[in-house]
Order: structure tokens, then sequence, then C-alpha cells
């Protein structure tokens, strides 16, 4: 990401925004050799307009996220121009719809076991010489 001094981004601003729009790129503005801000583009993606249909996002839960995944997703959302809870909840929303598959392959398996619907001796052997072995 680009970076520059506050008294340059204050001579260049309205040129600094015509470049991040044309560029995509994010600009860093620092004070003091420290960031202050970041001009970044606008970005009105599907998930913003439905909020702003919406209306006011509903809050949840606080998670706690570990420091490492916490690392991960602000350097995926900086790299990405994406905010940090539109990321997470993606995230998350892929992952329990993943687990609610797994969750229902098990109740079907456990169903058709009540059922004394099982696989034969041989169902099992050809299952494992086309797979492989387990733990092999």
């Amino acid at each position: 990401m680009r970076t520059i001094k506050a008294s340059e981004f204050k001579a260049k601003c309205l040129a600094l925004l015509g470049e991040v729009a044309r560029t995509g790129k994010a600009v860093l503005v620092t004070k003091h050799g420290k960031p202050v801000a970041e001009l970044r583009p606008h970005r009105r993606d599907i998930l913003f307009l439905l909020r702003e249909q919406r209306g006011a996002v509903m809050s949840g839960p606080t998670v706690q996220i570990r420091p490492d995944l916490k690392a991960k997703l602000d350097d995926l959302a900086a790299q990405t121009h994406r905010d940090q809870s539109e990321l997470a909840n993606e995230a998350l929303a892929a992952y329990l719809e993943h687990e609610q598959r797994n969750v229902a392959r098990i109740r079907e398996g456990l169903a058709q076991a009540g059922r004394g619907e099982f696989a034969t001796d041989e169902e099992v052997k050809a299952f494992f010489a086309r797979r492989g072995k387990p733990g092999a």
C-alpha cells in the first residue's frame, strides 16, 4: 500500500481521490511517521446494498477471535478493501452451511442404522478397494 505524509495528502487530496478511484489501490496517510488514515476506494457490494435496504444490521453475540485469526482477518480485509465484519459473516455463513450438511448426513446415517440398513461385507471391501485402506 502506498504511504504518504499528511502534508502531501493535504496538497494532493483531489488528485489522490482520482488515483484511488482509478486504480482501486488504497493510500495510507501518516503524520509524524504514524498511520492516521487510509484512503480506499468506495465499494458498494451486494451485502452493503442488502443492509441499506433492510436498515440497521442487528447485532449478535460478542465473539472472541484468536489473535492469529484476527491478524489474518485484518490482512484479508486490507487486501480486499472489505469490511472485517462482512468477511467474518461470510466465513461464518459458509462454515454453518458446511456443518449443517454434515449433521444432516450423520442423522441420515443414524436413521439408516435404526432401520437396519447396513453395508454388506462385500460393499465395505469394495469401498476400501476403491479408496484405499484406512491409515495407509
